[in-house]
């Protein structure tokens, strides 16, 4: 293990981090395998933490990799990342109480990087988030009954108010509650405490699937992958 804590300690401070900060569910992992295939380096937290089906929707991160394996997993990454160049990082919402951090020097220089917000169109990140549920075999009353079960999550008047959806069969329309009632505003919250100036830009998508969307003018690499188109 002290490897791996001296290599979060010193690798982070010498690569250059670009934060693509979004709500949960925005499609940042679509931009992040785009980003890939046109040849950047690309750290997504996200994914090394576990939390495709949950991320940034709990008080807690109800996820099976411990803290080691998931410093490992970062250390990993970051080993094979060029210092000469940027590396691309999804944002990873946690909160105090969660059971994984990011490591303390990594959190450091994201914290002070420059980043790129993800706006996405509410619809369209329903249909991601459907899509996720989907592939892990869940179906809407499950997501219910994981909010309501934890005490610290959303009050009973929204949990009633999400049955009362779900019992209409319109499980688009659930999902947008749950993100607009709290997922969204969790995340405010979190995000209240960055420095709004490190943004440099809005990178606004249009669609996930085919992934199209309008890059910010002054970034170059995001501006030649939405110019040219993705998929």
């Amino acid at each position: 293990r002290r490897w791996v804590s001296a290599g979060l300690e010193i690798l982070p401070r010498v690569l250059s981090f670009r934060v693509l900060r979004a709500p949960p569910f925005s499609g940042v992992d679509r931009v992040l395998a785009a980003l890939e295939n046109d040849g950047q380096q690309v750290l997504d937290l996200v994914a090394l933490a576990e939390q495709n089906v949950w991320s940034g929707t709990s008080s807690t991160v109800e996820s099976g990799i411990s803290q080691s394996a998931f410093e490992s997993a970062v250390l990993h990454a970051l080993r094979f990342c060029d210092p000469e160049r940027d590396v691309w990082v999804s944002e990873l919402v946690l909160s105090a109480t969660d059971t994984l951090s990011i490591p303390v020097a990594l959190n450091q220089k994201l914290f002070s990087s420059a980043s790129v917000f993800v706006e996405t169109p509410l619809a369209q990140r329903v249909q991601c988030w459907k899509q996720t549920l989907a592939e892990r075999g869940m179906d809407i009353e499950g997501v219910i009954t994981r909010f309501a079960a934890d005490e610290s999550l959303p009050a009973q008047s929204l949990i009633a108010r999400w049955r009362g959806l779900a019992s209409t069969d319109a499980p688009d329309a659930v999902l947008a509650a749950i993100l607009q009632d709290f997922v969204d505003r969790r995340y405010a919250a979190f995000s209240s405490k960055f420095d709004r100036s490190s943004i440099e830009g809005t990178l606004s998508i249009d669609t996930l699937q085919p992934l199209r969307g309008s890059a910010p003018d002054a970034d170059p690499v995001l501006r030649r992958l939405f110019t040219t188109g993705t998929t």
